[in-house]
C-alpha cells in the first residue's frame, strides 16, 4: 500500500535501493546520550562546511558496523551505502578522505579531555558501576618504517611481531560491565609497570569529576604490580587488587601456607564455564585460599615511604594445579626429546666437536627457564667419540611441584571478604576482552594502521575508543532490559542484515522504507527509547540526503527532559 501511495503522490519508480541500518538508530542514540556532538562540538568547532562532529561520528558508525576496518579512502562508498547521510544530514561526497584525514587531526589534540567529558555524560545517563577499575596494557603492530613517529618503536610484542613497530595502548574498564573509563597511548616500548603512576593519577581526576573518589579500587594483571607500585597505591590512598611476576616475596608468602591449611578453606566461587557441571565435576575446578599478613620493605623510589603490613591471599587452583603439573611435563619431555636429538648427531659433522655439542646441550638445558636445573646432561668422551647422558632431578621436581597451582592475590582493603577478593581479582579478563575488541577479535578494530601521523593515528584511536564506549553501552542496555549478558558480537550479528529500502520517482523524491525489526531487535531498541517509523518520506534534489536538522527516519523520544529511559539507569 505505501508503495501504490508513494507512486501515486510522486509519479513512477525509477528504482529501489537497499541501504544498511544495522545498529545505527542505536549507536546514534548512545551517541546522542554522551552528548557526543555537543563535546566534539565544542572542542572542535572549526569553519568547515560539515561540522567535525559529524563526520568523526560517521566514523565511528563505520568503526562498529564494519567487520573489517574500512580504510579513510574507502569510507565514502560505505557511507553512500547506509542510512547515515539522511542521519546526520551530510551528503556522502562530503565523506572523502581528505576530509576525513583533516578532522583525524584535528581530534588529535583534544582527545583526552573529549573522552573525560564523554564518560562523564555517559555516567550521568547509565550509572556506571565505578566500584572497581581494571587496568591494563597491550601492543599495537604496523607495517612500515614511521622513521619520524614517536609513537612507533621495537618492543615486547603481545602479537608475535617482534620485527613490527609497535605502539602500546592502555585501558581502563569498569568490573562488571567493561566500560571503558580511560586509555592511553605511548611508545612501543615503554615497560608496563612504569605507567602504573600516570595512570593512577588520571583515574584520580577522572573519579574525582564522577563524584566517586572514594570508590576508586584498581585491579591488574602481574605485570602492572610490583612493590613499588604497592607503595605508590599506598601513598595516594587507593585500594588495589592484584599478582605479582615471580619473586622472592612470593615464594616466601607461598611457602608460609601449608597445604593442608589450604585444603581446609574452600571458596564458594565457581567459575562461570563451570557452573553447568555436575557437583563432583565442579569439586574438580574448586579453589581454596587462605588470608595471610605480608610484609613489604620501603621503597627507595618513592619519598617518605616506610614497611608496609597489609593482608593477602594465598590461593590453590585445582585446575591450576593440573595444568601446571601438565606443563612442567610437557617442558622437560621437550627438553629430553631434544637432548635425544643431540645424542643422535654426536660424531657426526659439526656435532664431531666437543665445543660445538657443549654449546648445543647448555642451549637445551636453559631453553625453558621454568624448570631451570629439574635436567642434568653428561657429554663424556674424546672428539669423535662423544656420548650423552641425562637425568631428572626428582628432589627439585618435587620442590617446584609443592607450589603447584598457587599464586599470591595482594590488596589494601581489609574490609573485603576472601571470597570478595577473589571475585574481583578473577573479573581481570573483562579488560583482556575489551582489547581484544579493539585489536581485531571483536565489534571494534584498530589494526590494520593505514595511517602515517602519529596526529591521525591518535584522532583514529580516539573513534575506536569511542565506538568500544558505545558497544559496551548496547551490552549494558542488553543486560538491563534482556535481563541477560550478550555480547557485542552478538549484536551486531543479529543486526547484520537489518535493512531499509529507499525508493527513487521520476521527480526525484524518494520515500525511505524502515525495516520491522523482531522482538528482540524492538526490545534493545527501545530499551534507548527508539521506535522505528515504517515509513519517512524523504524530499531531496538529485541525490538521497536529509535536510540538516531533519528528525532521523525513527520516532523521537518522548521522555521529558532528564528523564531515564528503560534499561538505561539501574
Amino acid at each position: 500500500m505505501a508503495s501504490q501511495f508513494g507512486a501515486l503522490l510522486h509519479g513512477q519508480i525509477l528504482r529501489t535501493q537497499p541501504l544498511r541500518v544495522q545498529t545505527i538508530p542505536l549507536v546514534h542514540r548512545i551517541l546522542q546520550d554522551v552528548k557526543f556532538g555537543e563535546v566534539i562540538g565544542e572542542l572542535c568547532a572549526d569553519e568547515g562546511d560539515v561540522p567535525v562532529e559529524k563526520v568523526l561520528e560517521a566514523m565511528v558508525h563505520c568503526r562498529q558496523q564494519h567487520s573489517t576496518t574500512v580504510p579513510l579512502y574507502e569510507m565514502q562508498k560505505w557511507f553512500s551505502n547506509t542510512i547515515l547521510p539522511n542521519v546526520l544530514g551530510v551528503p556522502s561526497s562530503k565523506i572523502n578522505d581528505v576530509r576525513l584525514g583533516r578532522v583525524l587531526e584535528r581530534v588529535a589534540p583534544v582527545a583526552r579531555v573529549a573522552w573525560v567529558r564523554l564518560i562523564s555524560e555517559a555516567h550521568k545517563a547509565y550509572g556506571l558501576d565505578l566500584s572497581l577499575a581494571i587496568y591494563d596494557t597491550s601492543s599495537v603492530y604496523v607495517e612500515g618504517e614511521y622513521e619520524d613517529s614517536e609513537l612507533m618503536r621495537f618492543g615486547y610484542s603481545r602479537d608475535s611481531k617482534p620485527n613490527c613497530k609497535q605502539f602500546n595502548l592502555g585501558l581502563d574498564v569498569t568490573g562488571d560491565d567493561g566500560i571503558p573509563l580511560l586509555y592511553h597511548l605511548t611508545p612501543g616500548n615503554t615497560e608496563d609497570s612504569s605507567t602504573v603512576p600516570e595512570n593512577l593519577r588520571d583515574l584520580q581526576r577522572l573519579y574525582q569529576s564522577l563524584g566517586a573518589p572514594d570508590s576508586l579500587c584498581v585491579l591488574g594483571d602481574r605485570a602492572m604490580l610490583t612493590a613499588n607500585c604497592i607503595h605508590l597505591y599506598d601513598k595516594a590512598g587507593v585500594n588495589f587488587i592484584g599478582s605479582m611476576k615471580a619473586c622472592a616475596l612470593n615464594d616466601r608468602v607461598l611457602e608460609s601456607v601449608p597445604l593442608s591449611e589450604l585444603l581446609s578453606h574452600p571458596l564458594e566461587y565457581v567459575a562461570e564455564r563451570y557452573q553447568h557441571l555436575p557437583s563432583e565435576r565442579r569439586e574438580e575446578e574448586r579453589y581454596y585460599a587462605v588470608r595471610t599478613e605480608v610484609t613489604i620493605s620501603a621503597s627507595k623510589d618513592i619519598e617518605g615511604s616506610v614497611e608496609l603490613v597489609m593482608p593477602a591471599l594465598v590461593v590453590l587452583g585445582s585446575g591450576k594445579q593440573r595444568l601446571d603439573q601438565q606443563h612442567r611435563e610437557t617442558l622437560l619431555a621437550k627438553t629430553e626429546a631434544r637432548l635425544a636429538d643431540i645424542a643422535s648427531y654426536l660424531n657426526k659433522s659439526k656435532y664431531r666437536r666437543r665445543i660445538y655439542a657443549e654449546d648445543q646441550v647448555a642451549k637445551a638445558i636453559k631453553r625453558f627457564p621454568a624448570i631451570k636445573g629439574m635436567v642434568t646432561a653428561t657429554l663424556s668422551g674424546e672428539e669423535g667419540n662423544l656420548t650423552l647422558t641425562w637425568t631428572r632431578d626428582d628432589e627439585k621436581i618435587e620442590e617446584s611441584a609443592r607450589l603447584d597451582g598457587r599464586y599470591v592475590i595482594y590488596f589494601r582493603d581489609r574490609s573485603l571478604s576472601s571470597e570478595m577478593v577473589f571475585s574481583r581479582f578473577k573479573s581481570r579478563d573483562m579488560v583482556e576482552k575489551r582489547i581484544d575488541d579493539v585489536k581485531g577479535a571483536g565489534p571494534v578494530v584498530v589494526r590494520p594502521v593505514f595511517l602515517h601521523k602519529d596526529e591521525r593515528i591518535c584522532g583514529m584511536v580516539f573513534v575506536c575508543m569511542v565506538a568500544l564506549l558505545v558497544v559496551s553501552l548496547q551490552e549494558l542496555l542488553a543486560k538491563r532490559s534482556l535481563k541477560t549478558r550478550v555480547t557485542g558480537e552478538t549484536i551486531h550479528e543479529v543486526f547484520e542484515t537489518f535493512a531499509a529500502s529507499v525508493q527513487t520517482f521520476a521527480d526525484q523524491s524518494q520515500l525511505l522504507f524502515m525495516p520491522t525489526p523482531t522482538d528482540w531487535q524492538r526490545q534493545l531498541l527501545e530499551s534507548a527509547g527508539i521506535r522505528l517509523e515504517s515509513v519517512v518520506p524523504v524530499t531531496v534534489s538529485g541525490q538521497w540526503i536529509a535536510d540538516v536538522g531533519q528528525t532521523p527516519p525513527w520516532g523521537t523520544n518522548d521522555a521529558p527532559q532528564g528523564a531515564s529511559h528503560p534499561g538505561r539507569d539501574p
